[in-house]
């Protein structure tokens, strides 16, 4: 059986344990609030620039197999004032990751643990989702000149698309 099918019972299985009661008074009132404007258009931001910044690597690599690891170095070099990791992180992308609500209460060592475990131990697209989501949308936009500027280093040298923000 395919995963999402197992999955969604599971969860459809729990929905129908809950009672009705705690359904109508604690569940759907949240369901008819609005999201902030703000919101919606940073959460478009994120998948305009991710699946753009995705695509511009694969067009533009030598080796396919790669691209999504060269992607994100290119993110934590833009992240940490285009000092590679390898030599230190810089504060300034310790306090992004800070800023994650699962790291809202972490030490500085532990906000380092965490980051080290993305970038070193989880898979490349999940690494990937981490770095841009810490950017709010005009950061997304200055990673977007950072990464001009590594792959298309002639000065007016543009790719044929843009993204549409």
């Amino acid at each position: 059986m395919n995963q999402s099918v197992i999955s969604f019972n599971f969860y459809l299985d729990i929905f129908n344990k809950i009672p009705i009661d705690i359904i109508r008074e604690n569940i759907l009132p949240f369901t008819y609030n609005t999201q902030p404007f703000d919101l919606c258009q940073d959460i478009k931001s994120f998948f305009v620039y991710k699946k753009f910044s995705m695509q511009l690597y694969y067009d533009n690599s030598i080796d396919k197999d790669e691209y999504l690891e060269w992607l994100s170095n290119d993110i934590s070099r833009f992240m940490n004032d285009d000092i590679p990791c390898m030599i230190e992180y810089t504060d300034s992308y310790i306090y992004r990751y800070s800023l994650l609500y699962k790291n809202r209460n972490k030490s500085r060592y532990q906000v380092l643990r965490y980051i080290y475990n993305i970038e070193l131990e989880s898979p490349i697209e999940r690494c990937i989702n981490t770095q841009l989501c810490v950017l709010n949308h005009n950061e997304r936009i200055l990673l977007l000149e950072f990464i001009y500027k590594m792959i298309f280093p002639l000065q007016g040298l543009r790719p044929l698309h843009e993204p549409p923000f």
